[in-house]
């Protein structure tokens, strides 16, 4: 194979290893979200718990910030307000 042939299968693999990184992780915050939120909505509700759920939520974007990759850090940000908006709107409080 050609050299040049060989950089652009390696520049499209890096773009969907960037792709599936961003969904990965918006997948991952929006999942931090529902739990960040269950432990609000749920019956026995501990304050000891709903401080943990917080703080690791906000643990984990605050350790993102040193990540090489700027799509990761907004990916979960955005998943995890998402899920937040999502199940802390919810009516049914499931």
């Amino acid at each position: 194979m050609k050299p040049e042939t060989v950089a652009d299968i390696l520049v499209f693999l890096d773009f969907i290893s960037w792709g599936l990184r961003f969904v990965g992780l918006l997948l991952f915050g929006l999942m931090s979200g529902w739990l960040t939120m269950r432990t609000f909505t749920q019956a026995p509700k501990s304050w000891q718990v709903q401080a943990a759920a917080t703080a690791v939520i906000l643990f984990i974007a605050s350790a993102m910030v040193n990540s090489p990759n700027p799509a990761a850090v907004g990916a979960y940000t955005l998943g995890a307000a998402a899920g937040i908006f999502i199940w802390g709107f919810n009516k049914d409080k499931g």
